[in-house]
C-alpha cells in the first residue's frame, strides 16, 4: 500500500500543484492496474509492503539506483497481488528535491521514468542528485 507525500517546508501553492500531480498519477494507476492489468503505482517514500510479498518477488532490484525503483517494485508486486494507492495514507517530508530540481522538471522526470520502467524494465534517467549534499549520486 502506498500514498502521496506532502511537503512541510514548501508553500501551500506548491503542495496544491503536487496534489494535482498525484491526481493525474492516480488516473495512471487506475489505467495501468485495472484496465491494462500491467502494473501499478507506488510512492517509494511512502509505502508499506508485506515481507512475504517482497520475498516472493525476489526483494528490491538493486540495479535501480534512484529513479524507477518504486515503479519496478510496484510492477513486480502487481503480478502477485493488489498494490493499493490511497490518498488517506499521506506522509510528510522535506521538499529539498523539489526545491533543487524544480517542480516541473522533477514531475516530468518521474513521469518519463515511470513509463520507461513499465515499458522497458529500466529507468530513463540513470543518475540523480543527492540533494542533501548537492552531489551526483553514484
Amino acid at each position: 500500500m502506498s500514498g502521496p507525500l506532502t511537503f512541510y517546508d514548501l508553500p501551500k501553492t506548491t503542495n496544491f500543484l503536487i496534489r494535482i500531480f498525484y491526481l493525474l498519477m492516480f488516473g495512471i494507476y487506475i489505467v495501468t492496474r485495472y484496465i491494462f492489468r500491467a502494473s501499478s503505482v507506488l510512492q517509494g517514500g511512502n509505502a508499506v509492503i508485506r515481507r512475504s510479498a517482497l520475498e516472493k518477488i525476489g526483494g528490491y532490484n538493486v540495479d535501480f539506483k534512484f529513479y524507477g525503483d518504486d515503479t519496478d517494485l510496484a510492477h513486480r508486486l502487481a503480478k502477485i497481488g493488489e498494490v493499493k494507492f490511497s490518498f488517506d495514507m499521506q506522509a510528510h517530508t522535506s521538499g529539498r528535491r523539489l526545491t533543487v530540481e524544480g517542480k516541473y522538471k522533477m514531475a516530468s522526470r518521474y513521469f518519463i521514468n515511470y513509463l520507461w520502467t513499465v515499458l522497458f524494465g529500466k529507468p530513463f534517467t540513470e543518475h540523480s542528485i543527492d540533494v542533501r549534499h548537492n552531489q551526483p549520486s553514484k
